[in-house]
């Protein structure tokens, strides 16, 4: 399991996370009409890997919430 929540990160374990991500995950669509749904389509997607124990709860959670911020901001229009 991904644990590099638990330590400050090198480039190197988040290089690897992020190649694990994307062998489940499509790329992450934002702005346009889809926006909302695609976000939820990525939680939902998240939600599957820490179901199969590809992440952790932690690692989900910290997904999630970069997922959420991400919309929260193109709302606002920043």
């Amino acid at each position: 399991m991904l644990g590099f929540l638990n330590n400050k990160p090198n480039r190197e374990t988040l290089d690897s996370f992020v190649e694990q991500i994307k062998k489940y995950v499509p790329p992450i669509v934002i702005g346009g009409p889809e926006k909302d749904k695609t976000i939820a389509y990525e939680i939902s997607e998240l939600a599957k890997l820490r179901d199969n124990k590809v992440l952790t709860e932690q690692e989900f959670q910290a997904a999630k919430a970069s997922l959420l911020k991400k919309l929260d901001v193109n709302r606002v229009g920043f």
